[in-house]
């Protein structure tokens, strides 16, 4: 199941890379001394005194022939292979990843560039928890995990093509519940990267006429045709129960929301989300209540707001929910929820109806709740 996952995660962030790719590029390394950070109180092991993160990425600069790219000030795509070593080979071992991200430029100062970059992909970490091998590592309970980061950089040119960037990140492991113990990993640190440059052929030319050439050729033209719409998404996901190769339970949930287009390619939601989760059913029917009100505790209502940020055809959707005291609101429960999508629309642009498939990964707060996969509609 991990790996299959893993491979489904892999075929979105490809899809992702490909539908985007600019007309320059630039290969960067960088260099991270990291400090480990413990996920959570109850870890049974030592956090490791020094971590160390090497990370190579392939970067597609794009050329804002698309009305997105320009939008989103041209950012630039960044096809990422991340080498960590957290400085315990016996109970953490080391992790190798691969991590699609976005880099926004904040802002620039003379001939320096103030950037963001946030991004979401797999990893193999080559220890994880055994009851017999390696009993300490509660962190991490499988081989292939969800990677998460976010980091700041600093870039200036020093000779031609030739760039040094400074900043820090912040890299975070966890297979999403998927697998028992699932502590999750946290690490950050200050970043120390050389970055080539490479201009494509076409970017040589005069800027504005080469962009009013590609823009009238392929036709890309969006207007805001309406503020107001809604949002209907329905998904499972699935996790397993509180102890190492225990079944695995689904949750089901359904959204449904209105929308406000700020622009074409950022968007307001607000709506309610109902769910069931079959292992919260399974932990109160076992302890001998009535079934009618195991399902009653394993049902949430909640309501959310989202935000979509558009580039092209892949949509980022971030999530924030609160769950009400309907039908039952127990005392254990965070209030709050987390949700993060990667979300596809594969038909045209212009459709009333889009549908879209994607991948979303829940939390509440600090504490992994489910990975799932999604279906819906946006109209």
């Amino acid at each position: 199941m991990g790996r299959r996952r893993y491979c489904l995660g892999l075929i979105f962030q490809w899809l992702f890379c490909c539908s985007i790719l600019g007309q320059s590029y630039s290969f960067n390394i960088l260099y991270a001394p990291t400090k480990f950070i413990k996920h959570a109180k109850k870890s049974t092991f030592e956090a490791p005194a020094y971590s160390q993160l090497w990370q190579s990425s392939l970067n597609f600069h794009l050329n804002g022939s698309k009305h997105w790219q320009r939008y989103w000030n041209r950012p630039t795509i960044e096809l990422n292979m991340l080498y960590m070593h957290f400085g315990n080979d016996d109970i953490l071992g080391k992790a190798f990843g691969c991590i699609p991200s976005v880099r926004f430029k904040l802002t620039k100062v003379k001939t320096i560039d103030i950037n963001f970059h946030v991004g979401f992909g797999g990893a193999y970490l080559n220890k994880k928890y055994d009851k017999i091998s390696n009993p300490l590592n509660n962190a991490i309970g499988s081989h292939w995990n969800n990677v998460t980061q976010f980091a700041l950089s600093i870039e200036r040119q020093v000779y031609k093509n030739f760039h040094i960037a400074v900043g820090g990140h912040f890299t975070h492991f966890s297979n999403a519940r998927t697998a028992s113990p699932n502590r999750g990993i946290n690490t950050a640190g200050l970043t120390f990267g050389v970055i080539q440059s490479f201009e494509g052929k076409s970017d040589k030319r005069e800027g504005n006429k080469f962009l009013s050439d590609t823009l009238e050729k392929s036709g890309d033209t969006v207007i805001l045709k309406r503020r107001w719409g809604g949002d209907f998404l329905a998904g499972y996901g699935i996790s397993e129960y509180s102890f190492t190769g225990g079944p695995k339970y689904g949750s089901y949930f359904m959204n449904v929301g209105l929308s406000y287009s700020i622009s074409p390619f950022l968007k307001i939601i607000l709506g309610g989300e109902y769910e069931y989760n079959q292992s919260v059913y399974q932990f109160y029917y076992q302890d001998f209540i009535p079934a009618d009100e195991a399902k009653q505790k394993a049902t949430k209502i909640a309501s959310y707001l989202a935000a979509d940020l558009a580039f092209g055809k892949v949509v980022f959707r971030a999530q924030s929910g609160y769950y009400l005291p309907y039908p039952e609101l127990r005392e254990n429960t965070t209030p709050y929820y987390i949700k993060l999508n990667i979300n596809v629309y594969p038909f045209p642009d212009h459709w009333r109806l889009r549908p879209y498939l994607g991948i979303l990964l829940k939390s509440h707060v600090e504490i992994a709740q489910y990975m799932g996969l999604v279906s819906g509609v946006s109209f």
